[in-house]
């Protein structure tokens, strides 16, 4: 009988410690503040340094104006499984091959790649709070799969210059697309609707 009560003595022992720690970690942290992130003066309420970007707000000095654009233009258009596949074969090193579908697609989004390499000039990227349902989730990989193939299409025809301008080009989309958080955020939105919760806990 003595080590049973050994145990439920050490075991409500442990939970009152355990109550006492959490009891003083917060008493801490509402009194003074946790590191890094100091307790505001007495009265101040943290909020966003300003409301969500969204598209209404971009402007041509912001890279994702373009992105968002090219986009837009590229939710019209319809790439033929020819092409698709010529391009799957073209991105797989099969640079031999015929590459007449390939061409009139890139003749056809001309308007969009040219949109996304003038973003990938600019400095300045934000990407803007955008709702779950948005067609822009999926264009960047589009985007970056068009340019590849212009890039790998223009090697073979031996233009150096205008393969290493669609690689950056595609490189900076990568690093600005995530900016803001939007794909981010579209993809959890995504799944938050498709599980039929509120949120992810």
């Amino acid at each position: 009988m003595r080590p049973v009560k050994r145990i439920v003595k050490r075991v409500a022992l442990l939970i009152v410690g355990l109550a006492l720690v959490n009891g003083v970690v917060r008493f801490i942290g509402i009194r003074w503040g946790f590191t890094p992130l100091p307790k505001p003066p007495y009265g101040v309420r943290i909020e966003p340094l300003s409301p969500p970007l969204t598209r209404e707000d971009l402007k041509p000095d912001n890279a994702a104006f373009f992105y968002l654009k090219a986009s837009d233009l590229l939710n019209n258009y319809a790439q033929t499984k020819e092409s698709k596949g010529q391009m799957d074969a073209l991105l797989a090193g099969e640079v031999s091959g015929d590459t007449k579908a390939i061409e009139h697609t890139l003749t056809d989004c001309r308007e969009a790649l040219d949109l996304v390499r003038a973003a990938s000039d600019m400095s300045f990227c934000q990407m803007p709070l955008m709702v779950t349902n948005s067609t822009f989730v999926g264009k960047p990989r589009e985007m970056a799969r068009l340019l590849i193939a212009d890039g790998k299409l223009a090697q073979r025809d031996g233009n150096p210059d205008r393969a290493i301008t669609n690689y950056l080009a595609t490189v900076k989309l990568g690093i600005d697309c995530p900016k803001g958080g939007a794909l981010i955020q579209s993809l959890v939105g995504i799944a938050v609707t498709q599980m039929g919760t509120q949120a992810i806990r």
